[in-house]
This record gives C-alpha cells, structure tokens and sequence, in this order.
C-alpha cells in the first residue's frame, strides 16, 4: 500500500512538474511583409498623381537601395505623385496586432512626404507620418505603429509639391506586426 501511494504522489510530482514547465510565459509572435519592387512592380504598386507629378520604377538602373528596382516620385507644380499598393496583414486574422511600416527613401534635393497607411473601406488614414528630407542616400522612413483593425490596408508614399522641382527614390518597403 505504501508503495503503491509512493508510486502514485511520484507521478503526480511528475505530471504537475511537465504541466507547469509547458506553462511557461508566453511568447510574441513578430510577422514581417517585404517588397524592394523586384520582379515586375507595376503589378502590384499603383502610380497617382494630382497636378503636375509624375512617377515610374527603375529597373535594373543600378539606382535602387537593394538590387534591383526601386520606385521614383517627381513634383514640378503644384499637387501630389504618389505609389502605394494593398498589403494583407496576415496575423490580423486571428489575432490583435499592433503594425508599423518602414520604406526607404533617396531624396533628389529636398522631398517632402507622407507616408500613409489607408483604411480602404473608407480611405481615411489609419497612420500618417510627414516628413521632409535631404541629403544624398536612402533613408528611413517610419510610420508611427498602429493596431490592425483591418485585415487589408492601404501603404502609400506621397511626394507634396514644396514650391520648387522635387523628386525621391522609394525602395524596400517592410511592414512590422507584433501579435
């Protein structure tokens, strides 16, 4: 009888020791989308431009900040020229995010933008971080984060007229979430 008790309190110990260690802390998850405009971007990035802007991709030009492509943006007047495509933010399916976006950006002289993640059911902002740059290599630039309440948003980089000729390469976007 004693040993039978013995038995039984050890595997008990056993079981709740296995328990509690499966039991740990938990863990996030980090979820990561990448485009650097390789391939064939005008399949998936959207040109606009309001006013006198214009816009393209380099292809194979030696001008992008990882190889091969890159996206530009040009502003002679006044308005806007944008490129921005739909990025489907995976783990907000089944669970709460929180997201923030990063592009990098070459301005030719000064560049003033916005960078935009776009509610598409009602193309109101869900993020906006403007920003003007100078200089003469690819810089970050990155939203402010946010929590994913939609599966699909809008990314967009929007060159705004600052009353003189403008233009900025875009390349290697990355879209963050934490769950």
């Amino acid at each position: 009888m004693f040993r039978r008790l013995a038995s039984a309190t050890g595997a008990l110990a056993i079981t709740c020791a296995l328990v509690l260690g499966l039991a740990g802390p938990a863990q996030a998850s980090v979820w990561q989308f990448s485009d650097g405009f390789e391939g064939n971007p005008s399949a998936t990035w959207i040109l606009y431009r309001v006013g006198t802007g214009g816009g393209g991709y380099d292809i194979n030009a030696g001008t992008a900040r990882t190889p091969y492509n890159n996206a530009w943006l040009s502003m002679q007047g006044s308005g806007w020229s944008s490129v921005g495509r739909t990025v489907h933010l995976t783990p907000a399916t089944v669970h709460p995010a929180t997201c923030a976006a990063r592009i990098y950006a070459l301005p030719l002289g000064t560049a003033r933008l916005n960078f935009e993640v776009i509610k598409p059911s009602t193309w109101t902002y869900i993020s906006l971080k403007t920003v003007t740059l100078t200089g003469s290599t690819y810089q970050a630039v990155t939203t402010n984060s946010w929590n994913a309440l939609d599966i699909d948003v809008f990314v967009r980089v929007s060159l705004i007229y600052t009353g003189s000729f403008s233009a900025v390469r875009l390349d290697d976007l990355i879209v963050q979430c934490s769950y």
